[in-house]
């Protein structure tokens, strides 16, 4: 116990076994991309326009041919967006919430990220371009069609 300036902090040890993250986050990647997290949050938010509460539709994704296609469709209309990346290994077309992936970019804090993939239904490690900075893993969203 703890107390400062009319606040009392109390804490205590939880036992048991905590969770073991690390074997959650992926090792490997058979994708990965390295793009500019500006032109990612900008793709993303344009493509959120048309994305309301009662439209919940995922952002369509495709990492492929050294470009990133943000697609989108609701009742609202369609948006189709594409940025250039540095893209090596296997194209893959993914589903996200757009929320959890600006989460993950906007709490970036650098001007490019990676991001490593390994199918289209697993989760995706965002990186730091360069160094060690943080690992954020973003879960993807299954297709209604697939």
């Amino acid at each position: 116990m703890f107390a400062a300036r009319g606040y009392t902090i109390l804490s205590r040890l939880i036992e048991g076994e905590f969770l073991a993250w690390r074997g959650v986050i992926p090792q490997g990647h058979r994708t990965r991309a390295v793009l500019d997290t500006r032109d990612f949050i900008e793709s993303i938010e344009r493509a959120s326009l048309i994305i309301t509460e009662r439209l919940k539709n995922p952002l369509r994704i495709t990492f492929g041919n050294q470009k990133v296609t943000v697609r989108c469709q609701t009742t609202l209309g369609k948006v189709v967006d594409e940025f250039d990346a540095a893209l090596e290994g296997d194209t893959v077309e993914i589903g996200f919430n757009n929320r959890y992936l600006l989460d993950a970019l906007r709490n970036a804090k650098t001007d490019q990220v990676a991001l490593e993939l390994n199918g289209p239904l697993s989760p995706v490690k965002v990186l730091p371009a360069e160094g060690e900075g943080f690992t954020y893993l973003v879960l993807p969203v299954r297709f209604k069609n697939d």
